[in-house]
């Protein structure tokens, strides 16, 4: 587009308002987040111990109360019915680590979001304060002193745009980046939350094993269930979050209308 072809509709005015500023704050660099993966193997080879050491001590209270039955027939009935139920608990167990995985496969299939949503909010906070220096610049540009005619009419009027344009640019830039920043604190806490829980239970496990009624294959079982009650209530926390981001942002998305009623040839951008 030449400067003759310039819409004939008036220029945009230049704006009095003052530019928004932001201030990035702290964005620290938690990355411990990224153990999780191992977490998960740690935890299921802890209920592996645990249900070893379990089996070891029924294989040996048994072994301790055989003689005490006079009838062998009703002591391998009622050993067999008890390592029915245990084989069911074990099974119970192990299926306990299968959902725990699963469920954070939410993160594990995303340890990447984080740092990459602190790499756009470092792209916008670029743009923000390269706006800044032009757009507090433009408006000086908007005129040459002794200048006139239709040429310096034309050139007024793309001053005046651009104007506007780094107005509109720099309204956008700051909302960008408060929402990357809440983006990647979200993320991060909630991916950090994820890895306290499993290591939570990891720590609560000590001592846990040699149980003849398989209650410590039990109690572990009930840590896994809990965490993973947790990790969904976090995940429920950071989703009621989420949409409150991307709403602004949709919001967002409409910062350059003016810009582009202004300039027809943005409106295919």
């Amino acid at each position: 587009m030449n400067v003759a072809e310039a819409p004939s509709a008036n220029p945009p005015q230049t704006t009095s308002a003052p530019l928004d500023k932001y201030d990035p704050g702290d964005m620290p660099v938690d990355g411990r987040y990224h153990q999780i993966p191992q977490l998960l193997d740690a935890i299921e080879q802890r209920l592996a111990e645990v249900i070893e050491a379990d089996r070891r001590a029924s294989e040996s209270f048994w072994e301790k109360i055989k003689r005490f039955f006079a009838n062998p027939v009703d002591f391998l009935m009622r050993q067999r019915s008890f390592k029915a139920q245990t084989d069911a608990l074990v099974a119970a167990a192990r299926m306990s680590v299968s959902v725990l995985r699963s469920v954070c496969r939410v993160v594990t299939d995303k340890l990447h979001v984080p740092e990459q949503l602190k790499a756009e909010h470092d792209s916008w906070y670029k743009a923000y304060q390269q706006v800044q220096t032009v757009a507090e610049s433009a408006p000086n540009r908007e005129q040459v002193d002794g200048w006139q005619g239709a040429a310096a009419e034309a050139y007024t009027r793309l001053a005046r745009l651009q104007t506007a344009s780094c107005w509109e640019l720099n309204k956008r830039a700051v909302i960008m980046c408060v929402c990357y920043r809440l983006a990647y604190h979200l993320n991060l806490n909630g991916f950090n939350a994820v890895h306290d829980i499993l290591q939570e239970v990891l720590k609560s496990t000590h001592g846990l094993g040699g149980s003849s009624s398989y209650a410590s294959t039990r109690r572990m079982m009930g840590m896994i269930w809990a965490a993973v009650a947790r990790i969904f209530m976090t995940y429920r926390m950071a989703e009621t979050g989420a949409r409150s981001i991307e709403a602004t942002v949709r919001a967002a998305e409409g910062a350059f209308a003016h810009t582009k009623e202004s300039w027809p040839a943005l409106k295919q951008r």
